[in-house]
């Protein structure tokens, strides 16, 4: 799936970046700044949503859509739907 957006996205912005950990996100994020950023929840090495509440905690504002192959509401949202729209 990740090489499919990439691929795509690429036709129409000049940068376009994958990594597939959330150590690689981190890095990423730390080294330069984002017009908009495509989130994976199940990540090898982590939570997808677990490392979007550090990035909001350290005051990375960037926006960010959260893709999920999960299907249920409580795997992608957790207990909380509020606390989805807060972080």
């Amino acid at each position: 799936m990740a090489s499919l957006l990439k691929r795509q996205l690429s036709q129409s912005f000049s940068r376009v970046e994958c990594v597939s950990t959330c150590a690689g996100a981190r890095d990423a994020l730390c080294h330069r700044d984002y017009d908009l950023i495509i989130l994976d929840i199940g990540l090898p090495d982590g939570n997808g949503l677990d490392l979007l509440r550090r990035w909001r905690e350290e005051g990375y504002n960037e926006p960010v859509l959260v893709l999920s192959a999960r299907d249920g509401v409580e795997d992608c949202v957790g207990d909380s739907t509020q606390e989805l729209t807060t972080i």
